[in-house]
């Protein structure tokens, strides 16, 4: 049998990449070769993204109603989720406004996205040890909460606190930056 090649078609946008034997030719891959449509963001992230942003929201909102209705500081509420809320800013300005994302590659060709690339590799490490930090904390507030009786109220903020830190940390080491 001969040695196979690797055989490119080419159709408009998508090239079809083939290995081609003496008797066959199978299909190995295909790859656009067009950008990201209009409104599209190369980030490869998008879904833990939205899904981090939509829990924020519902979190930001029933942290104050249930700081409200419980009487609680609402200093302490919002110091809170200082760090998640930090995280959901920085994405939503690299990520959708700045249109930024987490390979450089995707963006070489542009001075912004490169900008973008640049801010979130700086933010990156600082963020993920924020997060971790967050997270920690609201986890000791969480286990003190329920442990002395007159903290108990405090139990479902400092809980929904650890969740968001926690969610919070894994969407940005989702979001690696990469050369």
């Amino acid at each position: 049998m001969p040695n196979p090649q690797i055989v490119e078609f080419e159709y408009g946008d998508i090239t079809k990449r083939c290995i081609r034997s003496a008797t066959v030719i199978s299909p190995i891959a295909r790859q656009s070769r067009q950008p990201a449509g209009l409104g599209r963001s190369p980030m490869e992230n998008r879904t833990i993204l939205f899904a981090y942003l939509a829990c924020w929201c519902v979190y930001l909102i029933a942290g104050y109603v249930w700081g409200h209705c419980r009487r609680l500081h609402l200093g302490a509420v919002t110091v809170s989720h200082l760090v998640p809320s930090a995280v959901a800013i920085i994405m939503i300005y690299v990520f959708l406004i700045g249109r930024g994302a987490t390979v450089a590659q995707f963006v070489a060709g542009s001075e912004s996205g490169m900008n973008m690339w640049s801010l979130w590799f700086g933010l990156w490490p600082i963020l993920l040890i924020a997060t971790a930090a967050s997270g920690f904390i609201n986890l000791v507030l969480t286990i003190v909460a329920c442990v002395k009786k007159s903290q108990r109220k405090w139990i479902p903020a400092t809980f929904a606190a650890l969740l968001m830190s926690v969610f919070a940390f894994f969407t940005v080491g989702a979001n690696f930056p990469d050369a």
